[in-house]
Order: C-alpha cells, then sequence, then structure tokens
C-alpha cells in the first residue's frame, strides 16, 4: 500500500492502493480496534475490478447506466505510445460494501465508486477505464475529478519507491535501531524526490538553468567531465536538460537516437559519482593540509 501521509495538523492522510489492498486495509483496522467505516483522519482511494460481493449494487451495466456523468480531459499514453489527451466519462455514486466473513456482526460500509471511461477511443487503441473506490465523500464532479487526480500521483509514487528500494537500497540498511533506521530513510527520501525532481524537470522544463537542482561546485564537476569526454559529443551544462543528460552519461546513458530519455535509475547511478567526483573537487580545492 502506498501512503501520502501529511504531518500537519490540519492536513488528513490519504492511502492510495491497488484493489489486492482493499482486505490488507480492513485487516489492518480491525487489528487496531478500528472498523472500516468508523469515523477515522484517515481515507482510502484504490482501484479495483468490481469482482467483490456488494450489498446493494450490481455492478453488471452500472457505468453505461449511470446519470450523474460528466465529461473531462485527461492526458493518458500506452506503453510506446506518446501522451494524448484524450475524452473521458466521470461517473460517481454510493454504495455499500459487505463485511467479511471476520466481521459479520458489522453493519455494511458506504463508500463512493468512481467510474471513468473513454467513450469513443481511436481505432486499435484499448479504451481507459478505471474503477475507483473511495471513502472520501464526493459531493460534486469537481471532487470526484480531484479524486482522480490524486490517483493519478500514484505511479509517481511508486517511481519513487523505486528509486528508494532500487537506488539508494535502503532495504539493504544495517543500522541496529530503528531510531537511526528512520533518520537513514529520510535522508535518502529526499535524495530520491532529488533525483526524480531531475527527471521530470529535464524533461518537462529543459530549458531552465541548471543551478536550480546543481551546485556551483557540481556544475564545475560536469562542465570538467564534458571536456574530458569530448568524444561522446556531450553537450555544455548550460541548462537543466544539458546538465540531466551529462548525469545520465554518467550512470551509463548512451543517448542514442532511439533512447527513451533518461530515468530514474540511470540518473541515480550518475548522480551517484557526481556526488564522489565533486568530493574530490573540493579535497582538491581544499589542499594539502598543515
Amino acid at each position: 500500500m502506498i501512503e501520502a501521509v501529511s504531518q500537519h495538523a490540519k492536513c488528513q492522510s490519504l492511502h492510495l492502493a491497488s484493489r489486492f489492498s482493499l482486505s490488507r486495509a480492513i485487516r489492518q483496522n480491525s487489528r487496531q480496534g478500528r472498523h472500516l467505516g468508523d469515523p477515522t483522519p484517515v481515507f482510502l482511494l484504490l482501484n479495483f475490478d468490481g469482482q467483490r460481493h456488494w450489498a446493494t449494487s450490481d455492478l453488471s451495466g452500472w457505468g453505461r447506466n449511470l446519470t450523474r456523468a460528466t465529461p473531462t480531459k485527461i492526458r493518458s499514453a500506452q506503453a510506446g505510445c506518446p501522451f494524448t489527451a484524450c475524452l473521458l466519462t466521470l461517473r460517481y455514486e454510493t454504495i455499500e460494501l459487505a463485511p467479511p466473513f471476520y466481521h459479520r456482526d458489522k453493519a455494511a460500509v458506504p463508500l463512493w465508486i468512481i467510474h471513468v471511461a473513454e467513450e469513443d477511443p481511436p481505432p486499435g487503441v484499448t479504451p481507459v477505464q478505471w474503477f475507483l473506490l473511495t471513502t472520501i465523500e464526493l459531493r460534486s464532479p469537481e471532487q470526484a475529478l480531484r479524486c482522480v487526480e490524486w490517483y493519478c500521483l500514484r505511479w509517481r509514487i511508486e517511481d519513487w519507491h523505486r528509486v528508494l528500494k532500487s537506488g539508494c537500497n535502503i532495504e539493504e540498511l544495517g543500522h541496529d535501531s530503528a531510531e537511526r533506521l528512520g533518520r537513514a530513510v529520510a535522508i535518502y527520501g529526499v535524495i530520491a524526490w532529488r533525483i526524480m525532481l531531475m527527471t521530470l524537470l529535464g524533461r518537462t522544463d529543459p530549458g531552465l538553468p541548471p543551478d536550480v537542482l546543481f551546485s556551483d561546485l557540481e556544475l564545475r564537476v560536469l562542465d570538467a567531465y564534458t571536456y574530458t569526454q569530448r568524444r561522446r559529443d556531450l553537450p555544455a551544462p548550460t541548462t537543466l536538460k544539458n546538465a540531466v543528460w551529462i548525469v545520465a552519461s554518467m550512470g551509463g546513458y548512451l543517448r542514442r537516437k532511439s533512447d527513451p530519455p533518461p530515468g530514474h535509475e540511470v540518473l541515480w547511478r550518475g548522480y551517484t559519482k557526481l556526488r564522489a567526483m565533486a568530493i574530490g573537487f573540493s579535497l582538491h580545492d581544499a589542499g594539502p593540509g598543515p
């Protein structure tokens, strides 16, 4: 389960999850002495395929017959295809979730279901269709659309977790106390966020100045690395995109015409080398000791 949790007293927690996490969320609440329908500041937002027993609704044909529908536009992409804007129909309704067998004495839980469907997809393209289930009360199409926008962030959060696990190797940390482990994960969380920001800004805002993300020392290292790699035709780090590409080349990115933009893992490898080189530059600047 992926959690977006705020520590601010006026903010509330939102769990973004797949359909497989619904029963897990119910079990976690039951172990904590809570029922899914109890008042709680933690909300659920997850997708599902409709394969579940519902107390008051038969979902077969539900999406097509629902009257509370509104058209909206989102950007979507399939594997190997660029992002395109498609027109979707957004529907939402209240349903009741029957309790599991180990909570037979509990009442059905009122939930809100959101259906997002592409009505007229291009030829040969699988239409976009989502069923989302949430404990957030929906009173308007705008609130339902906000839930869809929140759920779209799930893949970005998963990418962040992948950088934490595969790049930062937080699962390999050998600290002997939870307190030390928590501090280490907090530091690596910021590093993973910076790697993701480097990846995204390099694609969406390539013309930004490189000092948005890189220090003066790091830019010196990138400029020197570019000079030593002249045969690889690396651009000078004059823009954010160029600086990101140089970091990616340190991590093994080849910049072939058929290659996609550099991703999180290759940037993590390159940024690790960049930091090591920056330490070497700083030691050289400091000169020999007394």
